[in-house]
């Protein structure tokens, strides 16, 4: 997963006062899980993604196009 797209992770995640653990349980995957995902060491499915763009109220393009998207500025 590309830098940009881990990092908009990251950041909206942060911005909205979600801890990791928190999403790794509203998505019934383990807290470590989710943390691979965030750093790039495990790859993100379609089906997460959505999920993941759910709880942070946001589109998937929004995540997979951070740069377009100014929410993270």
């Amino acid at each position: 997963m590309p830098e940009e797209v881990r990092q908009a992770l990251r950041m909206k995640r942060l911005s909205i006062g979600m801890t990791q653990i928190y999403i790794a349980k509203c998505l019934g995957i383990r807290p470590q899980m989710y943390s691979d995902i965030e750093r790039g060491r495990r790859g993100l499915q379609v089906g997460l993604a959505l999920a993941i763009a759910e709880i942070l109220e946001v589109s998937v393009e929004e995540l997979f196009f951070a740069e377009k998207y100014p929410i993270y500025r």
